[in-house]
């Protein structure tokens, strides 16, 4: 924006220097036709007027389209301000919900464990008491085929 006020206010410098330097010829009253009516006006002052009621007419428009551009992006930031607000609750909903069904399928994962421990550890019991049985059983038939009816030592 630097740039472009220097070059506006350096072009308004040589514009106001040329009118000044032309001043006479500016003020020189010549016949003029007003479509209706003729009369004599300094055709350089009306030519004068009516630039500078144009550069006007365009600053107060480029005045109001800033002004406007400036409330949309207001508007605009607000309502991005209030989606960002309705996103972030929505996805700390989402880790909270999501956190509890870890927390769920954690707690189940553990129970599963658990249960299958406490089946491990009964079926390796009644696997060892079966060993010892069919064990004992052997014991049994070799002392009656070797005669021995106590302990081997």
């Amino acid at each position: 924006m630097g740039v472009t006020l220097i070059v506006l206010v350096l072009l308004a410098v040589l514009f106001g220097a040329f009118v000044l330097a032309n001043w006479t010829a500016i003020v020189t009253p010549v016949p003029v036709s007003l479509f209706l009516l003729n009369t004599e006006l300094p055709l350089g002052l009306v030519l004068l007027v009516c630039l500078i009621v144009a550069v006007v007419i365009f600053a107060v428009y480029a005045i109001s389209l800033k002004t406007r551009l400036l409330v949309e992006m207001r508007r605009m930031d607000k309502e991005l301000r209030a989606q960002r607000q309705i996103a972030d609750q929505a996805e700390a909903s989402r880790i909270a919900s999501l956190e509890a069904v870890v927390r769920g399928e954690t707690a189940a994962l553990g129970e599963r464990i658990e249960a299958l421990g406490r089946s491990l550890d009964s079926e390796e019991g009644n696997r060892f008491n079966g060993l010892y049985a069919h064990l004992g059983e052997i014991d049994d038939k070799l002392d009656r085929a070797l005669g021995h009816t106590g302990p081997i030592n």
